[in-house]
């Protein structure tokens, strides 16, 4: 297998830095000119099952899940840009970036896998997407549905905790807990959530080593798993690699940094919110 060079392990995060604002649709006719190949969206759902290019759940008083896409349409996130909606970002992917090009769609609410496909498949983008996920079921979804792009779990890895993430692992494996936003899922739980939260929080699974229905399908699908750069450890590393599971690593935004964490033979992509300067100081090196 060859070595990926840095600048092949190099992810725009939310297009950040093509223009003021991320997530907009002069950044991404921005980054169209860009020679970064991987790019990373974050996705959300209206309440009549529009999707949106968006991270959070909320905005400007309103909530995706509970909001129609009438008024989210209105609400505008950079001087006159408007929220993007996944079809348009898509048709501009499709008409404006070169075939070569991938795109992660990180799917933040759960139940609109058909959604995503359908739109995926609209702009002929099945070879050339990605799905992250901190939602272990959607990407259990994409499965079912016998979508071919690779899969990849963001979440919570507790290898870099030592003997604390062995503990933390024992004792939240049956439980699922709700923290304002956020919903953190045992190992043993995660299928478990109530339907209730499935759309409108942050989901993460905290575990070391996989749930082996997960591990299967994710690993099968070619795909791996997303972690804070902080949680890259030996371990880890050597988890991934025993089971076949590519690792991507997030956020890296100091050159030296993100030479160090590239010359990791076991990392495989590494998101950056500064991913233009980065390839130029790899470039000019």
């Amino acid at each position: 297998m060859m070595m990926k060079t840095p600048a092949e392990k190099l992810l725009s995060h939310r297009f950040r830095g093509y223009a003021p604002a991320e997530h907009t649709f002069s950044g991404f006719c921005e980054a169209a000119k860009s020679s970064v190949k991987y790019f990373e969206i974050d996705t959300r759902a209206s309440k009549d099952g529009v999707l949106y290019v968006f991270h959070d759940p909320y905005v400007q008083g309103l909530s995706f899940p509970a909001s129609d896409s009438k008024d989210i349409d209105k609400i505008k996130i950079y001087q006159d840009e408007p929220i993007p909606r996944l079809d348009d970002s898509l048709k501009i992917f499709r008409e404006r970036f070169s075939p070569d090009t991938v795109f992660c769609l990180d799917v933040k609410d759960i139940g609109f896998e058909k959604e995503h496909i359908r739109l995926i498949q609209k702009y002929g983008l099945e070879k050339q997407v990605a799905i992250v996920s901190w939602c272990a079921l959607s990407l259990m979804n994409f499965n079912v549905e016998g979508f071919s792009a690779p899969l990849f779990l963001s979440h919570q890895s507790l290898f870099a905790y030592g003997l604390r993430g062995r503990v933390t692992e024992f004792f939240s494996k049956n439980r699922i807990k709700l923290q304002k936003y956020n919903v953190f899922t045992g190992k043993n739980v995660f299928e478990s959530v109530p339907r209730e939260l499935y759309q409108g929080y942050f989901h993460s699974l905290r575990c070391r080593t996989l749930p082996d229905k997960l591990l299967k399908i994710i690993r099968k699908s070619r795909g791996g798993v997303c972690v804070a750069k902080n949680l890259v450890c030996p371990q880890l590393v050597s988890y991934c690699e025993d089971n076949g599971l590519k690792l991507w690593i997030y956020s890296v935004n100091d050159i030296n940094a993100y030479r160090r964490f590239a010359a990791i033979q076991g990392i495989d992509m590494i998101f950056s919110d500064r991913a233009e300067s980065i390839l130029k100081e790899l470039i000019k090196a």
